[in-house]
């Protein structure tokens, strides 16, 4: 029992060794400038250990992409201080563009859509409607509705999916435009004007 608690310890200790050393290289080269090869030579592996523990190069990057809900949620309990549901969905929209800007940056979310769209959709971690980000937003959105600020003629669900879908055309236009779209100014222009279409008149 004492060697198989080991080995699970060395295998997430040399998973967790890949994982910073492939993440630290994509920031400082550029993720298409970065091989399995140079990973597993500055970590002291090899190719073997490498698919062991990760399918493809790209699902490094899902990884790190899947940490920042956290971050998400951070932001979500941070909304307390908006009296209305608009407000907080306008703010916490913003912080979300902000953090891919300033944290996250072009190279990852180009290499997560791209990536994305050749999956099976059962296995396409941005629609996943589990993920807390649709969570967080759902909530939003039923509140706003109990409260009378959003129209109630299109589901709480759909509704959700509809905010998403914004946002996430949102991140997929500044990666065409490689990053001189701006994401924050010209993002919560159109954002701004698609949830005041949502608001009960």
């Amino acid at each position: 029992m004492e060697n198989i608690t080991s080995r699970k310890k060395k295998a997430i200790k040399t998973k967790k060794k890949l994982f910073d050393c492939a993440i630290s290289l994509f920031k400082e080269k550029g993720y298409h400038n970065v091989s399995v090869n140079e990973i597993v030579k500055k970590t002291n592996t090899s190719k073997g250990t490498f698919y062991h523990h990760f399918a493809t190069k790209d699902e490094v990057l899902i990884e790190e992409y899947k940490k920042y809900e956290e971050h998400y949620s951070n932001i979500y309990y941070s909304l307390d201080k908006y009296k209305t549901e608009y407000e907080k969905l306008l703010s916490f929209t913003k912080e979300v563009y902000k953090f891919t800007v300033n944290n996250v940056g072009i190279d990852i979310i180009k290499v997560i859509y791209s990536t994305q769209l050749f999956n099976k959709v059962e296995n396409t971690y941005v629609i996943d409607e589990n993920r807390k980000l649709y969570t967080m937003i759902n909530k939003i959105i039923k509140a706003g509705q109990d409260k009378e600020e959003f129209i109630n003629n299109i589901s709480q669900k759909e509704l959700t999916r509809m905010v998403i879908r914004c946002m996430r055309g949102t991140l997929y236009e500044w990666a065409l435009y490689n990053g001189k779209y701006k994401l924050i100014e010209d993002g919560m222009f159109y954002f701004s004007l698609f949830i005041n279409g949502i608001r009960k008149k």
